[in-house]
């Protein structure tokens, strides 16, 4: 570890310690959400079906493309 990536850690710890209880909390909360999240089922499903070439739906353009996919537009 380099000398200023020493000093960038110890200066992350100075800032956690001076969160209020509360803060901290929210601070790990956020960690674990970006350390522990794992798609669901019907995200499983709905990414491996996006490579198959059978769900692939040509477009002309973005309008047609909201059109096929059910989206409102405002116009």
């Amino acid at each position: 570890m380099t000398a200023t990536q020493i000093a960038a850690r110890k200066s992350l710890y100075k800032r956690l310690r001076n969160l209020s209880d509360y803060d901290a909390r929210q601070v790990l909360d956020f960690i674990d959400t970006l350390e522990e999240h794992e798609p669901n089922e019907e995200t499983i499903k709905a990414i491996e079906d996006s490579y198959k070439p059978e769900n692939l739906i040509e477009c002309d353009d973005i309008d047609d493309m909201f059109e096929k996919c059910g989206v409102k537009t405002c116009a």
